[in-house]
């Protein structure tokens, strides 16, 4: 990492009753995709040059 800051994200969720089936697979697929959109959006922010004051 180049002695940079690496930051990590965990999101636990835990779905219960009967409509768990049903509802865990897009639960996961949608909090994965907003990672993703944050995630790349702070490695631009990262690589990208300071903005002038």
């Amino acid at each position: 990492m180049d002695g940079g800051t690496r930051v990590i994200r965990t999101t636990t969720v835990t779905v219960r009753g009967y409509r768990r089936v049903a509802l865990e697979p897009p639960l996961w697929g949608g909090l994965k995709s907003v990672h993703r959109f944050v995630f790349r959006n702070w490695q631009k922010m990262a690589l990208s040059p300071p903005a002038a004051v």
